[in-house]
């Protein structure tokens, strides 16, 4: 019996930390923005941007796009009033599968934009999705805070975190379209295609992914966990099942 007891208790501890460490993600609170759309910060490490253009999805809103001046202050507000760690955050603007043709997630070709200089860049061959970068007093960086990047899709650079904190992911930005007169609202960006009725389309993205699609229909926030967090416990689960049938037939 102790024995099978071991055997068995080197996955349940993996995949117990497994769980523990999945990606959790903290929504901020909804804001009321340009168009009288709503606007969400959500928080967590190691998204990458496929996963988050996806739990905005499964919200009802979609990462949230920058048509103008305008909306690019409301977002640098609502990052600085949610105290928001040093990082990227992503947004919805992504690469299509023509190189350095960036895309807001309607299709729509950005005619705002707010690129740190000599960004994009398509550095080492990869980036293919756009964040705002944020920096906090006392960053080395610190004058990039607001400023647009590219980064690969996934987890950024983190082996430069201590110079350059702003090239790692920290969150993803929310928008939600709404309804009524906010559901009409079009600042540049394609935003009165998204998130409501049978949602919009994001175009394909390159390098990387396809873009995200506008939404699930409702055009309003509902509470969804990011796909890793919600995929690690019921496996957990199952093999903790497995063991138990495994040593109840060994008693028997």
């Amino acid at each position: 019996m102790g024995s099978t007891t071991q055997r068995w208790a080197v996955p349940f501890v993996g995949l117990s930390f497994l769980a523990a460490s999945a990606t959790v993600s903290t929504a901020g609170t909804l804001v009321s923005g340009p168009g009288g759309h709503q606007y969400e910060l959500v928080t967590g490490n190691n998204v990458s941007w496929d996963q988050a253009a996806a739990a905005a999805k499964a919200k009802g809103g979609f990462l949230a796009t920058v048509g103008d001046a305008a909306e690019q202050s409301f977002v640098e507000k609502l990052l600085s009033d949610d105290a928001a760690a040093s990082g990227a955050y992503w947004f919805g603007l992504h690469e299509s599968s023509t190189e350095g043709d960036y895309r807001h997630l309607s299709g729509a070709k950005p005619s705002y934009t707010h690129w740190l200089a000599s960004q994009p860049d398509n550095f080492g061959g990869n980036e293919s999705s756009a964040t705002i970068l944020w920096d906090n007093p006392g960053d080395s960086s610190f004058s990039r805070r607001g400023f647009w990047n590219d980064l690969p899709p996934s987890k950024g650079y983190p082996q430069v975190a201590s110079v350059y904190p702003d090239l790692v992911p920290k969150g993803y930005l929310v928008e939600y379209r709404g309804t009524g007169s906010s559901s009409s609202f079009n600042n540049g960006d394609g935003d009165n295609q998204l998130a409501v009725g049978n949602g919009g389309n994001g175009g394909t993205g390159g390098n990387g992914g396809t873009g995200g699609d506008g939404g699930n229909g409702s055009g309003n926030p509902s509470s969804v966990p990011l796909p890793l967090a919600s995929t690690a416990f019921p496996i957990g689960a199952l093999f903790a099942a497995a063991a138990a049938r495994r040593m109840r037939r060994r008693r028997s």
